[in-house]
């Protein structure tokens, strides 16, 4: 790797130093297409050299290596790149707009239901409240019927023996 300095570490070609020689300037459109976090595909190489895509045949036993070593830097990228960190903070966001909107849907369903046990306590504390007043009307009514009865059993008389 002494002929290419900025070379990331983790970045490993299958090609030999010889071989990146002979196609330097390709590889040299590698690098900096990585530094410039562009897609790194055949077609961008060639375009970035200012070469018709076609420069890179796929049929030709002498680019077999380039075309692996193009893949690889492809596949560096997809995950070395900042773009790859970029892309995870994105998605961790989405799903905590995905729980946070599904936590807001759970939460409405709950108030509902809290709104609605509360109106059906207070039916039923407007119930109990009634029948607790008829009671205590029932109470006072039998409490003047027992003061009547008592009044009328001292008021009869016996009339004769049984």
């Amino acid at each position: 790797m002494g002929l290419f300095m900025n070379i990331p570490e983790r970045l490993v070609f299958d090609s030999d130093d010889l071989y990146r020689l002979q196609y330097q300037d390709y590889y040299q459109a590698i690098l900096v297409l990585l530094e410039r976090s562009c897609k790194i595909n055949i077609n961008t190489v060639c375009k970035h050299l200012g070469k018709n895509r076609s420069a890179i045949r796929k049929d030709r036993p002498t680019f077999f290596t380039l075309i692996a070593d193009i893949e690889i830097a492809n596949q560096y990228q997809i995950n070395e790149s900042p773009n790859k960190k970029l892309k995870e903070v994105q998605a961790s966001a989405k799903k905590a707009r995905v729980d946070a909107k599904s936590y807001k849907e759970k939460y409405k369903h709950i108030l509902a239901g809290y709104l609605e046990l509360r109106f059906h306590i207070k039916e039923l504390s407007e119930n109990l409240l009634e029948i607790t007043e008829e009671r205590n009307e029932y109470r006072q009514l039998n409490s003047e019927l027992k003061a009547q009865l008592v009044e009328t059993r001292s008021k009869v008389t016996r009339i004769g023996k049984r």
